[in-house]
């Protein structure tokens, strides 16, 4: 079997005894030959793409399985910052309210720490 991609003909020119061969595992060298089934329309007809356009699918899938999860990542992380800027509220103004001076320094600190989480982020996505 030759190098070229293109050309997938056994070096007899016998499919049979070839594809026999393959099957029982005595051909396990197949030169770096890839080739994926890309369509097949209605007649049965396949279209066989290259190594290299196989390969570049495949790494073009991958990075957008991990611009989604980078995505995903960014959504839960804009949500944290105001997340305990509300809580850090809540505890503040239950602690006045109910006049619970113990809860109030927490609401303040809570408050503080959601002020610079929610602007990072925002930094953050900005400089992107």
């Amino acid at each position: 079997m030759s190098n070229n991609p293109q050309d997938l003909e056994p070096k007899s020119g016998d499919y049979v005894r070839y594809i026999n061969e393959l099957q029982a595992g005595k051909i396990r060298d197949l030169a770096g030959v890839r080739a994926g089934v890309v369509t097949q329309n209605a007649s049965g007809q396949v279209q066989v793409k290259s190594a290299r356009e196989v390969a570049m699918e495949e790494q073009a899938a991958a990075d957008s399985v991990v611009r989604a999860r980078i995505e995903r990542t960014n959504a839960i992380m804009r949500l944290i910052g105001p997340s305990i800027l509300i809580c850090g509220l809540l505890c503040f103004a239950s602690g006045i309210a109910y006049e619970i001076e113990e809860v109030i320094p927490l609401g303040m600190a809570l408050m503080f720490v959601g002020f610079v989480a929610t602007a990072k982020l925002r930094d953050r996505a900005r400089s992107r």
